[in-house]
């Protein structure tokens, strides 16, 4: 009903030579309710009506991503109008709480102008997406990628074909936001902090070469490094001649983690073990834990007796790689009167120097 009193009847309805109706019950119906009383009406020979109707069906192609997008911009664009329309015709307002100068009712719906009770109520992105075939969700996803393809053609120009191609509208909707978060966070100033530290906490983006689906990858979370590039970090430089580092590791990065140690100037000594309170993923043990390393460079003092922690601490899972507090916290009770600094930070700590581009 509101598709016909907006834009009229495309397609009048179809019957058979003996007045059978073949095609158009619910245009019939719509016209009845709108009070219709002459509805145009095709009469075929049923051979033909069986052909017609069955090509109109079967040799036809769906709406493609970008078409739906098109699509769903035209009607809300429209739907702008029309509002403009209404609240002109209610009237301004003449203050606060007082009603409008003009009459205050709106015109009635009329064939052709989209202004049935039923458009007013609604949410203009919501029908939008009823018009389209999309979901509101996925048009908002389909759109972000369109507008990337046009403000940066090199980068992501191919995306809206290939949402085309395959639908796949999630796939390259994460491509466009991981990209630009990456292109944020490489924005931020990353000079090397000032000074010299004898206590080094540091959480490297390892890089993963192995993951299930490209939906797990730690890219989508934030950027990683390469081995060589984390090694290369002139950590050496930060380190008093007496200092301690504590590295964090996964199961997998041990042995990448005990390299970079040796590479930043210091010399493994033991660990501690977080315990997480959630299971996750893990391709021979499904992993429960991380572990901080701990290493140290000259000959720094070890840690009071009564300020030595337990080595396994159980804390629960926060957001995506981010530490509990509470090692930190530790590490600070452990080395309350020195200099420290957090390297690949996500926050600031009182009483820490920090680096990172997720600061």
């Amino acid at each position: 009903m509101e598709s016909i009193t907006a834009v009229g009847l495309l397609h009048p309805v179809v019957v058979d030579s003996d007045g059978r109706l073949i095609s158009g019950a619910r245009r019939l119906e719509a016209m009845k309710r709108l009070g219709w009383r002459d509805i145009p009406v095709r009469m075929l020979p049923l051979a033909a009506i069986v052909r017609g109707e069955c090509d109109e069906n079967t040799i036809r192609k769906d709406f493609v991503v970008t078409e739906a997008v098109a699509i769903a911009t035209a009607v809300r664009e429209e739907e702008a109008r029309l509002a403009k329309q209404r609240q002109a015709a209610a009237g301004p307002k003449s203050g606060r709480g007082k009603k409008a100068t003009g009459s205050g009712k709106l015109p009635e719906p009329v064939a052709g102008s989209g202004n049935l009770p039923e458009t007013r109520k609604g949410q203009s992105r919501d029908k939008a997406a009823r018009v389209s075939g999309k979901s509101a969700t996925t048009l908002r996803k389909a759109e972000v990628v369109i507008a990337a393809a046009k403000e940066d053609p090199d980068a992501f120009g191919a995306l809206p074909a290939e949402m085309d191609r395959t639908g796949r509208v999630d796939r390259a909707f994460r491509q466009v936001t991981r990209a630009k978060r990456h292109q944020e966070i490489a924005k931020a100033d990353l000079a090397a902090p000032v000074g010299k530290y004898r206590v080094i906490y540091a959480d490297p983006p390892w890089q993963y070469e192995h993951v299930a689906t490209e939906s797990r990858a730690i890219e989508n979370q934030y950027p990683t490094m390469t081995l060589d590039k984390i090694r290369r970090l002139p950590i050496a430089d930060l380190a008093e001649a007496d200092a301690v580092l504590f590295l964090w590791a996964t199961s997998p990065k041990v042995e990448e983690a005990l390299l970079v140690m040796g590479s930043w100037g210091f010399t493994y000594r033991t660990c501690m073990v977080w315990v997480k309170d959630k299971i996750g993923m893990g391709y021979y043990a499904r992993q429960r834990h991380e572990l901080l390393l701990i290493g140290t460079r000259g000959k720094p003092p070890t840690p009071s007796d009564q300020a030595r922690p337990d080595s396994v601490i159980e804390a629960p899972r926060g957001v995506h790689s981010v530490k509990p507090d509470v090692f930190a916290d530790t590490i600070a009770t452990m080395y309350p009167d020195w200099t420290r600094v957090e390297l690949f930070a996500r926050k600031a700590r009182d009483g820490w120097a920090r680096w990172g581009n997720q600061a």
